[in-house]
């Protein structure tokens, strides 16, 4: 099974029957949801994070099928919310020189994230 059979499977699962209605409740783009869904296009950055918080499924599940800490593990790029918020923060940074409290709790909540993962990865390398 790959990402569109994922996606497919899981927009059923929710009681979705119309891709419309599901792209909408993702607040992505009808076309780009399309795309997704049939494969033509990779998923985004942005799609596969508010996937993601939709689900409660981490981007492994849906990139490569990962289920279990051990597989999250292995196909997990280290420091990926950091390296996503970074991305995302700074060209606001860039203008404003500034950080507001909602950015710094997303610093944060980045942070511990990928210090959960590395403390993980560590527990199962040494099983």
């Amino acid at each position: 099974m790959d990402f569109k059979d994922r996606l497919k499977k899981f927009r059923l699962e929710q009681g979705f029957n119309s891709k419309r209605d599901f792209a909408k409740e993702l607040d992505v783009g009808e076309n780009s949801y399309y795309m997704f869904e049939n494969g033509s296009r990779q998923p985004s950055k942005s799609f596969l994070a508010k996937l993601s918080l939709y689900s409660n499924k981490p981007e492994e599940f849906w990139l490569y099928g990962a289920t279990t800490n051990e597989e999250i593990c292995k196909t997990r790029e280290e420091y990926k919310m950091i390296h996503y918020l970074m991305n995302t923060l700074k060209e606001n940074y860039k203008k404003n020189h500034i950080l507001t409290k909602e950015e710094k709790e997303m610093i944060a909540l980045a942070f511990e994230a990928d210090l959960k993962h590395l403390l993980e990865k560590e527990k199962e390398e040494q099983v």
